[in-house]
């Protein structure tokens, strides 16, 4: 069962079949654009003068009323008397700015509430550049993370061939998987993406395995939607035999350990152990994205340490909630849903 920690989502009972997802008897748990040129969509753009952020594309979902959705990306400073707008059913913002370094500006638009639905078109524009977002949806934003359960895809399920091909039956379904990448440091965007966000579909989703689409994210959302009717984005983030600290804050890691203990590897690990380095390289960057809630499966690489567990566990779900809320300037709600899958054996 998938637990829903501290938050009731009142419309749907959130239960997740991982028994038919996994085969074990132990459940574990800113395009390239020249000013000049006139419109060219998001997801062909390259790192160039002005861009979206790297998880902004065509056949996106973004996160509905009553939350006001977050856009954002880059411009060049020589072009940062050229003010960005983003224009979205008639309406135009006008986009703030962050300076990130010598040569380049963020830009970020915090959009009104739009009721679930689309299609949907978005452009922003800075002096004669325009770059588009096409297809994109309005629904509930899911964030999907842990270790190799979490990463365990479709294409390895039981009945695989039959579920990869009902995929086709959920077009207002919307998935993406960020690479694996780690990072001593907290990272603005992502340093890769393995699935640009894309219509459910077999493809999509039966990519092949551990690669993409995570099963229990998949089967989660596919039962949110049979019962809400409405969009629904998917995004993997996750990485196989990762312990809890590698996706926990430097502040939530202290609220658990000395300074001392916290520089240090807990243990010797499958994939990247090292405190914060997923949360800085998987984590950090989806901060300025407005989402609804997180799904969590993981902890097979924390069973010998339970007592530790015991804080450090509920220490990164509170600092995920805080750190969201603050990021999307109170637009993610500072308490939201976080279901997680406990782990249903002791370790041997």
């Amino acid at each position: 069962r998938l637990r829903i920690s501290a938050y009731r989502y009142s419309e749907i009972d959130v239960l997740a079949r991982a028994s038919n997802m996994h085969r074990v008897n132990c459940v574990e748990y800113f395009l390239i654009f020249l000013f000049g040129i006139s419109s060219v969509s998001a997801s062909k753009r390259a790192d160039a003068d002005f861009s979206f952020a790297s998880y902004y594309s065509d056949h996106m979902v973004l996160q509905k009323s009553p939350m006001k959705a977050n856009i954002w990306g880059y411009l060049q400073n020589d072009a940062v008397n050229s003010q960005v707008f983003v224009e979205l059913n008639n309406k135009k913002y006008e986009a703030l700015y962050i300076k990130d370094s010598q040569t380049m500006h963020r830009w970020i638009v915090s959009l009104d509430p739009m009721e679930a639905g689309g299609p949907h078109f978005i452009t922003a524009t800075a002096g004669n550049a325009s770059i588009v977002l096409n297809d994109v949806l309005f629904g509930d934003v899911w964030i999907c993370s842990g270790q190799s359960n979490m990463q365990f895809t479709v294409s390895s399920v039981n009945n695989a061939t039959a579920e990869i091909d009902a995929a086709a039956n959920y077009p207002n379904i919307r998935v993406f998987t960020a690479s694996l990448k780690d990072s001593t440091t907290p990272q603005i965007d992502l340093l890769g993406v393995e699935e640009m966000w894309s219509v459910a579909g077999p493809d999509s989703i039966g990519h092949g395995n551990w690669s993409y689409f995570s099963a229990t994210c998949w089967f989660f959302g596919r039962n949110l939607y049979d019962s809400l009717k409405y969009p629904v984005g998917l995004v993997a983030t996750d990485w196989g035999g990762t312990p809890v600290e590698a996706w926990s804050s430097p502040d939530a890691l202290k609220k658990c350990f000395s300074e001392i203990e916290c520089s240090e590897s807990p243990e010797n690990f499958e994939g990247p152990s090292n405190p914060s380095e997923l949360w800085n390289a998987m984590i950090h960057p989806f901060l300025n994205m407005t989402i609804y809630g997180a799904i969590w499966y993981q902890g097979e690489a924390n069973a010998r340490s339970p007592n530790k567990y015991n804080c450090t566990f509920p220490a990164m779900i509170d600092d995920w909630r805080a750190k969201w809320y603050e990021a999307t300037n109170m637009s993610t709600n500072k308490i939201f849903p976080f279901g997680f899958v406990q782990v249903s054996c002791v370790w041997r």
